[in-house]
C-alpha cells in the first residue's frame, strides 16, 4: 500500500495584508482570482480563501477581500520592457527561485528585488511597475 505525505503550508495566494498593499497600490479588485472571506462558524472566526473570479458586483469590506494567486500576479507584469536609456535594448521578466528581476542579454538589470516571500517580490515589482509606468493601466483602478 503505498502513502502520501502532502505538506499544505505553502502559500496559496496573498495575504490579506498583501491583499490590502495591492488594493493600496490601485490595483483594480476585479484582476484577483480568489476571495478571502471573514467568517464564524460554531464560535470560530477565520479567514477562509475561495478560488474564484472577484465579482464586479462585489464590495469590498474588512469580511470580504480579493486575493491574487502567484500565476494572476505574473501574468500582471509585462514579459519586456524596453530600456529608458539611449541604446534600445529589451528587459526580460526573469524570475528565479530567490530573485525577481527585469534583465537583458548582457546582464544589465533594469530591476532587481530579493526577498524570502516570493509573492512580496512579486508585488514590490508590481508597486515599481507602477511608479515607473510600466504597468497596462486597464489592471488599475
Amino acid at each position: 500500500m503505498m502513502t502520501f505525505n502532502f505538506n499544505f503550508n505553502d502559500q496559496v495566494c496573498t495575504t490579506v495584508n498583501q491583499s490590502n498593499r495591492l488594493l493600496n497600490l490601485g490595483l483594480n479588485p476585479e484582476t484577483a482570482d480568489m476571495i478571502h472571506s471573514y467568517e464564524e462558524n460554531e464560535g470560530w472566526t477565520f479567514w477562509q480563501t475561495y478560488v474564484d473570479d472577484w465579482c464586479p458586483d462585489t464590495q469590498i469590506t474588512p469580511d470580504y477581500l480579493p486575493a491574487w494567486s502567484l500565476s494572476r500576479l505574473m501574468s500582471l507584469c509585462p514579459e519586456r520592457l524596453k530600456s529608458c536609456d539611449f541604446v534600445d535594448r529589451d528587459y526580460i521578466l526573469t524570475i528565479t527561485p530567490d530573485k525577481i528581476m527585469y534583465k537583458n542579454d548582457f546582464h544589465e538589470w533594469l530591476y532587481i528585488r530579493d526577498d524570502l516571500n516570493l509573492f512580496n517580490r512579486m508585488i514590490d515589482m508590481i508597486e515599481w511597475l507602477i511608479t515607473n509606468n510600466h504597468l497596462d493601466k486597464k489592471y488599475l483602478l
